[in-house]
């Protein structure tokens, strides 16, 4: 089980170059900072790989580790011009506000990732690198 010493060391020690390795339900997991285009996420390996068909398929690890996003198949000006010039009816038959979802690595920051793995993990424990 873990302590709020052990989310503060998790928060602390995770960064580009050195990970921080956590035991959640018998996955071995690293996670650290990665640099995507121009933003620093926070990224994760299970058992020492990170598989596209883990977020692809349905299986344990996307559900545990991977995020969620949503987002809408128009974007929110499109989606207002259409309806101004379409009107509401048609609009509504069109769905323009149709969305779809993906599941991806790389969480915006630490503090969002350790919520997601405390509601889909039931035993976390923190491995301490000697």
């Amino acid at each position: 089980m873990m302590t709020k010493e052990d989310w503060a060391y998790v928060k602390a020690n995770v960064r580009q170059f050195s990970s921080v390795k956590l035991d959640c339900d018998g996955y071995l997991l690293d996670i650290l900072e990665t640099r995507v285009k121009n933003s620093i996420k926070v990224s994760f390996y299970v058992n020492g790989y990170l598989k596209g068909v883990w977020a692809s398929g349905d299986c344990p690890e996307r559900q545990k580790f991977f995020r969620r996003v949503e987002k809408c198949l128009w974007s929110a000006q499109r989606r207002k011009d259409s309806r101004r010039t379409l009107g509401a009816k048609l609009y509504k038959t069109l769905d323009m506000d149709k969305k779809y979802e993906y599941y991806t690595a790389f969480w915006p920051s630490i503090g969002a990732f350790i919520s997601h793995l405390k509601k889909n993990c039931e035993n976390i424990t923190l491995i301490k690198p000697e």
